[in-house]
């Protein structure tokens, strides 16, 4: 089952990158002067249907490949804000 979620999800990619190359397609075929619309369609339905198939797939949990950088972060950020917080308390 998961098989097949993924390969929905790729064809949505699919779709995705197909259009977006067509829409720059589209843009270098404006900039040469010889305007070809029908790239601007295609590029237009395949990201729509490249939206749709891949917004029905939910978002992945978080891999959280830098929690120890985050756990840091805020440990210092804490402890910055009680050093501030006694230094006023100085004053």
């Amino acid at each position: 089952m998961e098989d097949e979620e993924d390969l929905v999800l790729r064809i949505g990619i699919f779709f995705l990158l197909i259009g977006a190359f067509l829409a720059i397609l589209f843009i270098a075929s404006d900039m040469a002067g010889q305007t070809d619309f029908d790239y601007l369609f295609l590029a237009m339905m395949l990201l729509g249907a490249g939206y749709m198939i891949r917004r029905r797939k939910k978002r992945p949990p978080p891999a959280n490949r830098f929690a120890w950088l985050k756990k840091t972060r805020d440990g210092y950020r804490n402890r910055s804000k009680t050093d501030n917080k006694q230094q006023d308390k100085k004053r």
